[in-house]
């Protein structure tokens, strides 16, 4: 009997938590992996909404959960268990590797378990895992968010690390560059911290 592609894939999240992101001090809760820390850091196998019964698609999405950023970003508490898309500072796995474009894996009855295997597991340790590594800071966290054209946060990161002057000439910059629907927003956070705009 042929195997069906979320077969495949279940096969696969198993083979990877075993063999890989175990060993990596990621615990497993169905396609979501987080290690605790400091900081969260989460692992998120993503499923196209148009997956079927004969062709499924996934990605990997990577996220930092850094509760005083929520908390500085948010006026609601900080969630009992975040998910990657509560992490203020969060990717693809595609745009970390070149050319730095999303990826998506199509997995059929006809996909070898092992080649997704290799490919993921690959991505991950090769670029993933680093990328979420080297995550450890409030000065790593700015500079990513930075790379990632997102000064409105990394103003708030950088004035969470105490560095006021940079964090109000980045703010400055992030106002500059802000939609006018997303000015309120950014002035209240400002504001709320103590950062000049």
């Amino acid at each position: 009997m042929e195997a069906t592609p979320q077969a495949i894939i279940k096969e696969v999240s198993s083979k990877l938590h075993r063999d890989v992101l175990k060993l990596c001090g990621f615990k497993k809760t169905a396609y979501v992996w987080t290690r605790e820390g400091d900081w969260l850091k989460i692992i998120d196998l993503q499923f196209s909404s148009w997956n079927s019964s004969e062709e499924a698609r996934l990605t990997l999405n990577l996220g930092v959960f850094i509760p005083n950023l929520y908390r500085a970003m948010r006026s609601h508490p900080v969630p009992d268990k975040p998910k990657e898309f509560h992490c203020d500072v969060r990717t693809r796995i595609g745009m970390l590797l070149p050319p730095g474009t999303d990826k998506w894996w199509t997995v059929t009855a006809a996909s070898k378990a092992q080649d997704l295997f290799d490919e993921l597991s690959a991505d991950l340790l090769e670029t993933g895992i680093p990328w979420l590594d080297g995550l450890h800071s409030y000065e790593s966290v700015a500079a990513e968010l930075l790379l990632q054209k997102n000064p409105f946060k990394a103003a708030v990161v950088l004035k969470l690390d105490g560095r006021d002057d940079e964090a109000a000439k980045v703010m400055r910059t992030a106002r500059e560059k802000a939609h006018k629907l997303a000015l309120p927003e950014l002035v209240r956070v400002a504001k709320a911290l103590g950062i000049p705009v």
